[in-house]
């Protein structure tokens, strides 16, 4: 990001350096030997080519190959007009430093190798009087002139940035953060990604009526597929794209939109379809899929296609930056929760451990008074409950589900950690879909273990807890309960069945088989009447 930052504000500069060179190329043009109309010319034609080079810069993707052509472009027209001798030689500058700024240590590179190929093809099909060890000698140097001050000019942007004041750094996030709150309200959807995915399925409805239909999406390179947005079905109903044999898989694969129609048999026991899978793609590659099926096998003709990837090939880049600014606030809320953390760690915790070790060092001088010696083992019973309390908030703390650790596994360490040192017997039960569920999602599942397992913390003669988990994206169920002696109305679970509910889904608290408080969540997906599997 903070590259990008700096590539806009040379802009102005490599612009700058642009116009100074093809001012000195024009001069070495008209002075030394009188006005050479050919090579003014082609000071205007790179002077064009200049400007769109220039209008190009704002983005890397488009300024890098823009460069190569510049370079191409003045290598070939420096051997046209003398060669060793030509006044455009000092030309080969400009798009060096713009490729460096750009694009790192490889494109000027690239760019020189460009402009020199294209000197040499020029020379060798147009010939020339200069002796070509000259011609060789004198392009040669310009040429690796460009490269050197490319290849300067990204060292230089590289070193800039490792050693910014993080003061410098600051003051960047902050003004990027403002842009992107002045950005996000103009934008109808906001910067929702389930809002934008159901938005784009609904149109893609329209352009192509199907039975039932998803947007799959991949979250921050993890090998799970996540579905944002599901119409017409509980469940993800076909094989997951990255792991599994199909047409998701060959369209992913194959980066293309991909229509697999299966005729009925005669025997009528299999009833015909359609399915239309289409990319959602960004310069990378595919990031997602959308995902549309319908019970005629001629409901997607080429027309319908063709609509249905120009719709999504225009929302994908709302939702990409939907799905990174989910990506950024996620990873905000994990650094701040594990500062937290340490902070508790190194802070807290370490100085009640130290009361511990006084109190014990106390109850050793107090053995000659019984009553007081009784009084300071119940505080310092307390001090170790009160220890282990701090000890398993922190636990709570650094362990959440992430991009790359799925709910099933987030939950197998966090009851591990919270029953270790406790004569607490667990049954876990974890029965997971190849697909994730969404981030907001299981965020909001584990949150509700954590707080039945604090409360189990808290209760008398606790000697089991059940996790069960189910999941079948976009639909769950978990079950959590424990045995302890506390009755189920004093868990507080207020916050948590509002988040629940915001998701779609219910949560219900009840008295378990065991006598202690169960909780259940449910969420669903859509009520719709495809629900009979895909097998593909």
């Amino acid at each position: 990001m903070r590259a990008l930052t700096a590539t806009g504000s040379l802009r102005l500069p490599v612009a700058a350096f642009r116009g100074v060179l093809l001012l000195t190329c024009a001069a070495l043009a008209v002075l030394p030997d009188g006005l050479d109309r050919e090579a003014v010319g082609r000071v205007v034609v790179l002077a064009v080519i200049a400007v769109v080079a220039t209008l190009a810069s704002g983005r890397a993707s488009s300024a890098v190959p823009v460069g190569i052509i510049e370079a191409t472009v003045a290598g070939a027209f420096i051997a046209g007009t003398g060669g060793g001798s030509s006044p455009l030689l000092p030309y080969l500058l400009a798009p060096g430093l713009a490729l460096g700024v750009a694009g790192g240590f490889r494109a000027p590179l690239l760019g020189a190798g460009a402009a020199a190929v294209s000197a040499v093809a020029v020379r060798v099909t147009a010939g020339g009087a200069e002796p070509a060890a000259s011609f060789v000698v004198v392009v040669g140097q310009w040429v690796a002139l460009s490269a050197g001050v490319g290849v300067l000019a990204a060292g230089a942007l590289r070193q800039s940035a490792a050693s910014a004041p993080e003061g410098d750094r600051y003051a960047e996030a902050h003004a990027l953060l403002q842009q992107l709150r002045a950005v996000s309200a103009r934008l109808p959807g906001g910067l929702d990604a389930p809002a934008a995915a159901s938005a784009l399925l609904d149109r893609c409805a329209q352009l192509a009526p199907s039975t039932r239909s998803a947007v799959l999406v991949q979250r921050g390179g993890g090998e799970q597929l996540v579905p944002l947005a599901v119409l017409g079905t509980r469940r993800v109903p076909w094989r997951a794209p990255l792991s599994s044999p199909g047409p998701l898989r060959e369209a992913w694969d194959g980066d293309r939109p991909l229509v697999d129609v299966r005729r009925p048999d005669r025997a009528g026991r299999r009833k015909g379809s359609a399915l239309a899978v289409v990319p959602l793609r960004n310069e990378e590659g595919p990031f997602g899929l959308v995902v549309l099926e319908a019970l005629d096998p001629a409901a997607f003709p080429a027309e319908r296609i063709d609509a249905v990837v120009e719709a999504v090939q225009e929302d994908a880049l709302r939702l990409e930056t939907a799905l990174l600014f989910e990506e950024v606030r996620s990873s905000v809320t994990l650094e701040e929760r594990d500062r937290l953390a340490r902070q508790m760690h190194d802070g807290m915790a370490q100085d009640i451990a130290y009361l511990g070790y006084q109190l014990d060092a106390l109850r050793s001088q107090a053995a000659g008074n019984p009553e007081l010696a009784d009084g300071l083992a119940e505080v310092r019973g307390r001090l170790t409950s009160l220890i282990s309390d701090i000890r398993l908030s922190i636990t709570d703390l650094r362990t959440s589900v992430d991009t790359e650790r799925g709910l099933g596994s987030a939950l197998s360490s966090y009851v591990r950690a919270i029953t270790a040192g406790r004569d607490v017997r667990v049954h876990l039960s974890l029965q997971e879909s190849a697909f994730r569920l969404p981030g907001e999602c299981e965020v909001a599942l584990f949150r509700v273990v954590q707080a039945v397992a604090s409360d189990m913390r808290k209760g008398r003669r606790t000697g089991q807890l059940w996790v069960t988990l189910s999941t079948d994206p976009p639909s769950a169920s978990l079950q959590v309960e424990h045995d302890g002696a506390v009755e189920p109305s004093s868990l507080d679970l207020r916050e948590h069945a509002a988040a629940v509910e915001r998701l779609g889904g219910t949560l219900s608290l009840g008295r378990g088989p065991s006598g202690g408080p169960r909780v259940v969540v449910e969420l669903g997906g859509d009520d719709g009447a495809g629900q009979r599997p895909a097998g593909r």
